[in-house]
């Protein structure tokens, strides 16, 4: 149908627009019956009607550009769609990769809507023979983004929500995702990243910001002949010396919706220049301070 349109809305527009290039044009009369009758007229065209032609060759032309949009947003969105096997064949990949050969799919709570396949987890044996028995305490629901065939797995306490307030979620985060790629392109959702600033132009109102994120460093404290790494909530002040300290300073554990708010007052204020790396985790670090390295007593910012 969009085709057809398109097609129709372009020989309009070369029609009204051809029109617009003509001074006159003749005519003759008609009888009743559709036959020419008397003498051939010459009637000329008017300023106004030529410039009556050439609107409507705009509005022609701008609907005829809508419906190649749409054609074209059509073909990207049959290129993209993913099947129902497909999809299982993804979950039941990641169930093995990621949670264990001795997991699998439950084939009886499959659901889809246009977006996303939302399906859940557990141990085999209780997928062959849905017997309690063998049933794991933990599994949540996961879901397969049908854009890229990306999956997002959900804590237990999901089993109990409605699977509209699921969806929805992961539809926010989504739109998080892609807003954040705007500016770091290779930006992955699942993934940990650490916030490194570079300069600070608006220090007091970066400090505000950072504050409402509730975010946690540790810092290693030697006790009772231990080691050991509590994390602690920034407070006010904690923040204004961390951001007096030496340029460039990190900041770690700043989630999808905090990066998602830096970069969004960041556009409208700019309040700092940052970049975003992934979080490296630390060798499993040792409690003894006798076998202590160098690394284990730095705090974790």
């Amino acid at each position: 149908m969009n085709k057809f349109m398109a097609i129709l809305f372009a020989l309009l527009t070369i029609g009204f627009f051809g029109l617009s290039k003509l001074d006159s044009y003749q005519t003759r009369n008609q009888t009743p019956h559709g036959e020419p009758s008397g003498p051939v007229r010459t009637v000329e065209i008017t300023p106004a009607d030529k410039n009556g032609h050439i609107v409507f060759g705009m509005l022609c032309l701008v609907a005829c550009i809508y419906f190649l949009v749409s054609i074209r947003h059509d073909s990207s969105r049959r290129s993209t769609t993913m099947t129902p096997q497909e999809a299982k064949a993804i979950a039941e990949r990641w169930v093995v990769d990621t949670r264990g050969p001795n997991c699998a799919v439950l084939t009886s709570s499959w659901f889809e809507d246009h977006s996303y396949f939302v399906f859940k987890w557990n141990s085999r044996r209780y997928a062959e023979t849905m017997d309690q028995r063998y049933s794991l305490l933990g599994p949540g629901p996961a879901i397969v983004r049908k854009l890229d065939g990306q999956v997002f797995a959900y804590g237990s306490n999901w089993n109990l929500g409605s699977l509209e307030k699921l969806l929805e979620r992961q539809r926010i985060e989504d739109e998080q995702e892609l807003f954040v790629r705007q500016r770091f392109p290779d930006y992955d959702i699942r993934k940990r990243y650490a916030v490194i600033v570079q300069e600070i132009y608006d220090p007091a109102r970066l400090l505000a910001l950072l504050a409402s994120f509730e975010l946690r460093y540790v810092i290693p404290e030697i006790e009772t002949g231990v080691i050991w790494r509590i994390a602690r909530k920034y407070d006010q002040e904690s923040l204004q010396q961390r951001l007096r300290a030496p340029l460039p300073i990190c900041f770690g554990g700043i989630g999808s919706h905090e990066l998602h708010d830096l970069l969004l007052a960041d556009e409208t204020e700019k309040l700092c220049q940052f970049s975003i790396e992934a979080y490296q985790p630390r060798e499993k670090p040792t409690y003894d301070p006798a076998k202590a390295k160098p690394d284990d007593l730095l705090p974790l910012w």
